[in-house]
């Protein structure tokens, strides 16, 4: 097996963590939260809510309005649920990093780090785990 290491900064890591997160929400069908993220060029309210209907009209017209296959559907593709594995594994790493603390060495502090964004991966492909790290340079 072949494997690759991409070394970036923390503004590279941050647009490929929401690159890697909009793809596999888009493949699931998970507009809305596509559109979420891109937020100021969409609107709001209203008229998101019809721009991830009409998209989601298009590109999965099985769904109804207030439906996804999720990222563990058997109906999403493969190299989507990579992607939300990596994307959870990049996330984990910024968010642990930006508190300075390492989340191989250091306990989870439950009083401040509660959300999401401190968890284990959990795994929606086969692809197994990823090696991701995070160290200050000058």
């Amino acid at each position: 097996m072949t494997k690759y290491t991409l070394t970036m900064t923390e503004d590279q890591a941050l647009a490929v963590m929401y690159a890697l997160e909009a793809y596999s929400r888009a493949c699931s069908g998970q507009f809305d939260m596509l559109l979420n993220s891109c937020g100021r060029k969409f609107g709001g309210g209203a008229y998101r809510r019809a721009t991830d209907d009409t998209i989601k009209s298009i590109v999965f017209p099985e769904l109804r309005a207030n439906e996804s296959y999720g990222i563990h559907g058997r109906f999403v593709d493969r190299l989507a649920k990579v992607a939300w594995d990596a994307y959870q594994y990049l996330r984990r790493e910024i968010s642990w990093h930006r508190d300075g603390k390492d989340w191989r060495k250091d306990k989870r502090d439950w009083n401040k780090m509660v959300q999401v964004i401190y968890d284990e991966p959990m795994h929606a492909s086969d692809s197994g785990p990823f090696e991701t790290s995070a160290k200050e340079e000058p």
